[in-house]
């Protein structure tokens, strides 16, 4: 077995090949961080429901764990880990605002989508090449999900159409929150984003998406 080796230099190495870590000039040894990492890989994705200029009209005024307004549907195979969700109001009609992420297992299927599914694309590597998962967005019929877990919740009591301070923008990331779920297909991440009344918004969801044999044998 050979010793761990490092260099004060870039050197580019072959597919496969045996190489050597890198060092700075302090003696430090430079890493690239995961995420960064999983974008020159190719394995990072985005994907959301709603956008700025065209904001959809919630479709629940409570949390319904079957009828989340983002669904990403992980196939047999595939494993999912998401890395940031970012969930903006843009109109709330001065409601109490709700925030919720979940995982299950089991193939949810589709359900009912009232708009286009946006389909996720890739971040880094091969731009515009789409994953295995599936993404439906603002789902109107009962998905079956099992052992569904709760990971995360967010809300402001406040009118953001009013009041100075509200939070509109609720933002979770696998850097700053414990507790990061991994989801083994099949199974699925929900996003559920609700108010009161009739309020609009948009969903933004950015995930790493690995074959199975990756992560496990």
């Amino acid at each position: 077995m050979s010793d761990f080796e490092v260099r004060n230099i870039k050197s580019l190495q072959a597919e496969g090949a045996a190489g050597s870590a890198r060092i700075n000039r302090r003696g430090e040894v430079v890493v690239v961080p995961w995420h960064i990492q999983l974008a020159l890989d190719g394995q990072g994705y985005a994907a959301g429901a709603g956008s700025v200029t065209t904001p959809y009209t919630l479709g629940n005024t409570v949390i319904d764990l079957t009828q989340p307004e983002f669904l990403l549907r992980v196939p047999s195979g595939y494993v999912v880990i998401p890395l940031s969700i970012q969930v903006v109001f843009e109109v709330t009609g001065g409601a109490l605002a709700d925030v919720m992420a979940t995982v299950a297992t089991g193939d949810p299927g589709d359900g009912t989508s009232t708009v286009a599914d946006k389909l996720p694309t890739t971040l880094g590597k091969n731009i515009g090449s789409t994953p295995a998962s599936l993404a439906r967005q603002l789902v109107t019929a009962a998905l079956t999900l099992s052992n569904q877990t709760e990971f995360w919740r967010s809300g402001d009591p406040l009118d953001i159409d009013a009041a100075a301070g509200a939070k509109v923008v609720h933002e979770w990331s696998a850097l700053t929150h414990p507790g990061v779920p991994v989801i083994y297909g099949p199974g699925a991440l929900t996003v559920h984003q609700v108010c009161a009344t009739s309020g609009t918004g948009h969903i933004q969801v950015v995930f790493a998406e690995f074959s199975a044999s990756e992560i496990r044998s």
